[in-house]
């Protein structure tokens, strides 16, 4: 579970979240359940530039 109460870090805009955010968006689009759905990336780390809270990174 998320600890609500902890502070939040903004970090400086990563290119890298742009492919991050395809990489998820393909794998997760492949899965039957999303199949008939729209699924993209939203948030602070898909605007380019933006500053945002850092992203979780996919296990490797």
């Amino acid at each position: 579970m998320v600890d609500l109460d902890e502070p939040i870090h903004v970090v400086t805009h990563d290119p890298a979240w742009a492919e991050m955010g395809n990489v998820l968006v393909r794998d997760i689009s492949r899965q039957p359940v999303w199949a008939a759905a729209d699924v993209e990336h939203i948030g602070s780390t898909s605007v380019p530039g933006l500053d945002a809270k850092e992203a979780l990174r996919a296990p490797s």
